[in-house]
């Protein structure tokens, strides 16, 4: 299942690398949900699709969102295993989607697989995220178990999923609308029925988008309001709250708590630096990831902007759109932070370093 909008410039590379996989004897269908493009996508992907019986192609007229299109994908397909493919992926090489295939095949315990994907050049801002996601979320190295209590953000970008994990309706929440984080609700549900994910470290995949820095202040906007929705849903659930850890992997609420307190107490300014000084030491990782000392600096700088700034607006935005669920889910940010304090001492001081030095090859 592949969801675009406004991709035609990548589009027919991206789709060409799917269609050049091995996938030997094994029935497949591509399906294409394009959630109203306002570029050419749609009628390229019309004249594309003409001749090919596989592949099945949905015009909305109207934007959706991502948990609409989805949830209309899985409901359109036939398959047992269910393919997640984004428009501006390139697969670089033919054994990718067997790959996945096999893992998620031949493991009874697992429902779900996702694969690695990273810029395709050091222009693309979404490098930053890139570099924070293999180091400071130490997502490189060996396979990876994806369990509930050692959580990392399942890739629905490049994965495969049992259809046994569907629900006939609502997979996804689709009154996220614009706002990211729908596959994470997805995780988090599965996670509580005891399912189980597996990430594959050495499935490599590029993304295409040549993000601009305006394009990645929206798009980490887009992910706050999805972590907003998360909490909402979550916000008095116990499960949720002892497993769901770090995600963030942030102090700014600890920081901005005393530091407002040292308005009447001063000396509460020196806890809050304590925290800041965290918050730089779970960072620092970004410069074991083996590019230019230049965009090692702009790593860290986006790293403490994103999470610094992110507190801010998310208090601004429930004080005005959700003020009779603010202590609700403050309390559940405060219990957050406190088990990524525990967390930091088990896996960042208590332990070595797990982080190996990375590059893009």
């Amino acid at each position: 299942m592949i969801l675009t909008h406004n991709c035609a410039e990548v589009i027919i590379k991206n789709l060409n690398s799917i269609l050049e996989q091995k996938f030997l004897n094994y029935n497949y269908e591509i399906i294409i949900i394009d959630d109203y493009s306002r570029d050419e996508t749609c009628q390229i992907l019309k004249t594309f699709c003409a001749d090919r019986n596989n592949i099945k192609l949905v015009c909305l007229e109207k934007n959706n969102g991502n948990g609409f299109c989805k949830n209309l994908g899985i409901k359109i397909s036939k398959g047992d295993i269910v393919f997640f493919i984004d428009d501006h992926v390139y697969l670089p090489k033919k054994d990718i989607i067997y790959k996945m295939f096999t893992s998620l095949k031949d493991n009874d315990e697992i429902i779900g697989v996702c694969g690695n994907y990273i810029s395709a050049n050091l222009k693309d801002y979404n490098i930053f995220r890139d570099i924070r996601r293999f180091t400071v979320y130490n997502k490189n190295g060996k396979n990876l178990l994806l369990e509930a209590g050692n959580f990392i953000p399942f890739s629905i970008v490049i994965s495969a999923v049992k259809r046994d994990a569907f629900l006939k309706i609502a997979n996804f929440p689709s009154y996220f609308f614009k706002n990211a984080a729908e596959d994470i609700f997805f995780q988090i549900k599965q996670h509580k029925k005891d399912r189980k994910f597996l990430y594959l470290s050495d499935i490599k995949v590029f993304h295409s988008h040549n993000l601009k820095f305006g394009g990645l202040v929206i798009k980490n906007r887009r992910e706050l309001m999805g972590f907003i929705n998360i909490l909402d849903y979550f916000s008095g659930d116990l499960y949720f709250r002892r497993v769901f850890l770090p995600c963030f992997l942030s102090f700014p609420s600890f920081f901005y708590l005393f530091f407002l307190l040292s308005f009447f107490y001063p000396q509460a300014i020196f806890p809050a630096f304590i925290f800041f000084a965290m918050e730089i030491l779970l960072t620092l990782p970004v410069f074991k990831f083996r590019t230019s000392l230049k965009l090692r600096f702009f790593t860290l700088f986006y790293c403490l902007f994103d999470e610094l700034v992110a507190k801010p607006i998310f208090v601004a935005y429930l004080m005005v759109k959700k003020p009779y669920k603010i202590l609700k889910i403050l309390t559940q940010l405060f219990f957050w932070e406190i088990n990524k304090i525990k967390y930091l001492y088990e896996n960042k001081l208590k332990k070595s370093s797990p982080y190996q030095a990375i590059t893009f090859e």
